[in-house]
């Protein structure tokens, strides 16, 4: 590869969902590339050839989920100790919601722009442990996040529990600012990350953060099914073991005759309960390999945005469209067209092979500029909200 449009267009060939349409909703979930694919299909092959429990095969099944628990750590700058594997944010976002010792009147803080992935936990143990969620309103993001935070803490708050990126504004809050000030009164700070690793920069410890949970299928381009959650090495044991199997223990401890103790996993892993795909695992890891080592993440961080900050623009040129997403882009954008329905603006440009998505709340369309997609994209894109807005008109 010689230049910019070389290496573009060797990672298009190599992710060939992105030549089919304009793929614009990785913050749903991304296109696989040639890389986790072969992954997957290797470790399928050998437990249809080889069987899955013969020693050779069973022993390769452990070793495909160790590697992904280390792509993990090395992308995000911790130890493997503090991942643990799950299949989604939402099972991270779930299991530190409920592995919090809550009692009745305590509270927990988030914002008007989340996700349902951290919403429900919150909502769960609201009725069931009599836990009060307070909203912090942010607009769309583009308010003083630390300060109105900071103002809803109370003695009786204990957990902050917010996104990064925002699925629904694609604001980015600042997210070590936060930490910083959460810590400063004590109280912790759990993250939904599904919409920040893969499309900006994250390093779990400069940021200081407590809980970051992710996704693998999105900005990572990995298989549907993969995420891990990361918790602080010396916060383990804030978080109980609500649900735990196999794997979520180091051993037992005879108490007595008649009792015995299991002991947790030392490690993030005690949050890991029973039997996995591995295959999923292999696609995880070989998915990460291919973003940090023949994308380059420094340089598909800056394409996302670039391409973010150009859809922006071009959209906002157009008339009748209002920008949403507040600040420096991280991906995702997000906007409304006057006179045209935001569900059917994606089924009109699902027509004209662009793919986007809608957004509930506020109500609205959402473009996701990867780091395969072109310039050219971008501007047809904004050509085609065009049309559209005209043809409503008319």
């Amino acid at each position: 590869m010689t230049g910019e449009p070389e290496k573009i267009a060797f990672i298009r060939a190599r992710m060939p969902a992105t030549t089919r349409y304009a793929y614009f909703n990785t913050g749903t979930s991304g296109p696989l590339s040639l890389a986790a694919t072969e992954a997957i299909r290797a470790q399928v092959e050998r437990e249809f050839t080889e069987g899955r429990i013969e020693r050779t095969s069973a022993m390769a099944a452990m070793q495909a989920r160790e590697n992904a628990r280390q792509a993990v750590a090395g992308l995000i700058g911790c130890t493997p100790e503090e991942i643990a594997l799950t299949h989604h944010t939402t099972e991270g976002m779930n299991i530190v919601t409920w592995g919090i010792d809550w009692q009745p009147g305590d509270e927990a803080v988030t914002t008007n722009i989340e996700h349902a992935g951290g919403l429900l936990p919150l909502y769960a143990v609201r009725k069931a442990r009599g836990v009060t969620v307070r909203f912090v309103d942010l607009h769309y993001g583009d308010v003083d996040a630390v300060a109105a935070l900071e103002k809803m803490l109370t003695p009786r708050t204990r957990l902050i529990s917010l996104s990064h990126v925002s699925y629904a504004t694609g604001a980015v809050l600042p997210l070590a600012e936060i930490v910083t000030m959460a810590h400063r009164h004590g109280v912790p700070v759990l993250v939904d990350g599904a919409q920040s690793v893969g499309a900006i920069p994250v390093d779990v410890k400069d940021i200081g953060v407590d809980y970051y949970s992710l996704s693998g299928q999105k900005w990572l381009c990995g298989p549907e099914g993969t995420g891990a959650l990361y918790v602080r090495f010396d916060k383990l044991d804030t978080v109980r073991q609500t649900f735990v199997g196999y794997s979520s223990f180091a051993g037992r401890r005879e108490e007595d005759d008649a009792t015995e103790e299991m002991i947790p996993h030392p490690a993030a892993k005690r949050f890991e309960v029973g039997t996995r795909h591995a295959p999923d695992f292999a696609g995880q890891a070989a998915a990460i390999g291919w973003l940090r080592e023949e994308v380059g993440t420094g340089w598909a961080f800056a394409r996302i945005r670039s391409l973010a900050e150009r859809a922006r623009e071009r959209l906002s040129a157009v008339d009748g469209v209002e920008v949403l997403t507040p600040g420096t882009p991280a991906g995702l954008i997000c906007f409304t067209v006057d006179g045209v329905d935001a569900k059917d603006l994606v089924i009109r440009l699902a027509e004209r092979k662009f793919v986007i998505r809608s957004i509930r709340d506020p109500y609205c369309a959402r473009v996701s500029t990867g780091y395969f997609n072109t310039e050219d994209e971008v501007d047809r894109l904004a050509e085609a909200v065009a049309d559209i807005r005209r043809e409503k008109r008319a």
